[in-house]
């Protein structure tokens, strides 16, 4: 499930993507635009948005993605979503179901 939105303050364009059953959430901030709409469903390689310098606390002038990583409704960030990162996306690749496994937003 996504939600998308433009909160008009600190974070601008983001994006949220509930990642059940885990009950955990991904969270990217600053994008330019956005590719996705609210109750989406999405699939790891899917484009949801493109990087940006939207909001108050974006670096002007410096495209990026603020990721974050959450637990259930709760706004303070887990902790380091890396750690849960194996690599770069490959299409012809099966990832774990039973535990939350992040990619790059980026093909191998």
């Amino acid at each position: 499930m996504v939600v998308a939105r433009d909160n008009r303050d600190l974070s601008g364009l983001l994006v949220v993507i509930d990642h059940d059953p885990h009950g955990l959430r991904t969270v990217y901030r600053h994008f330019a635009e956005i590719a996705v709409r609210v109750g989406d469903s999405v699939r790891r390689g899917q484009r949801i948005g493109a990087v940006g310098t939207s909001g108050q606390r974006a670096w002007p002038g410096f495209e990026h993605v603020h990721l974050e990583l959450q637990r259930g409704r709760d706004s303070n960030a887990l902790g380091d979503p890396l750690a849960r990162t194996v690599g770069c996306f490959d299409e012809t690749k099966e990832y774990p179901t039973d535990r939350l496994v992040l990619t790059y937003p980026v093909r191998c």
